[in-house]
């Protein structure tokens, strides 16, 4: 199917702070982070914003070398409950060029590691890359939520499965066992910090709130 021209994305992590997300668009590197975004090639502001509960829950894990230490947050979506994020209304050539960004390469030289074609159509779509699993998480107003997420969920966090098997961390474009395990890990203060920040402001502003259900993914199909 064709995208539309415009999306939610749905960032359940730092991105879920203002200042944190226009690095991804406009480039640059967050307060608190080691990490230097080159940036979107459309650097536009979002279109809109909303507070999403999103069926799932987060978990953290990994370590991340860009806030100091501390687990990295993901998305399950096979776990029961609800999950606070927020919806940045965005081109889904943004959309594409954060998710690629997200997976530790720039957008102007390299493509995105999920489809999203592929995310519209089957609800999922996972490439290479931490963050190369995409998520149809249900629908806005017509428009479509997505999001992205490890290709690991909480249970292969929680027994530290990828360790032992490298067949799973090549087929998902990730680094070897021992280079960078995925296992369950609290994210540390700094990234913490940012994620609270991101639900204060959020609540400051007064954002409308939507309860994303799943079971909408027939609405764009």
């Amino acid at each position: 199917m064709t995208p539309p021209p415009l999306i939610w994305y749905a960032s359940y992590g730092s991105n879920m702070l203002t200042d944190r997300f226009m690095c991804y668009l406009t480039g640059g590197t967050a307060s608190g982070s080691t990490k230097n975004n080159p940036g979107a090639r459309d650097a536009s502001a979002p279109r809109g914003s909303a507070m999403l509960l999103l069926d799932g829950a987060v978990f953290y894990a990994t370590e991340s070398p860009v806030w100091g230490g501390g687990g990295c947050a993901f998305l399950d979506p096979a776990t029961p409950g609800i999950a606070v994020a927020r919806g940045w209304l965005i081109t889904t050539e943004q959309f594409t060029d954060v998710c690629t960004q997200e997976c530790g390469l720039d957008p102007r030289l390299a493509p995105c590691p999920v489809d999203l074609d592929a995310i519209l159509t089957n609800g999922s779509h996972t490439g290479p890359g931490l963050y190369g699993r995409g998520l149809l998480a249900g629908v806005l107003d017509g428009v479509p939520v997505v999001t992205f997420t490890s290709p690991f969920g909480a249970d292969v966090a929680r027994l530290g499965v990828a360790e032992s098997t490298p067949t799973g961390w090549v087929q998902a474009g990730m680094q070897a066992p021992g280079a960078r395990s995925f296992v369950l890990n609290p994210p540390g203060e700094r990234y913490a910090g940012v994620i609270r920040a991101g639900i204060a402001e959020m609540m400051h502003e007064g954002l409308p709130v939507a309860h994303i259900r799943s079971s909408e993914y027939s609405v764009v199909l």
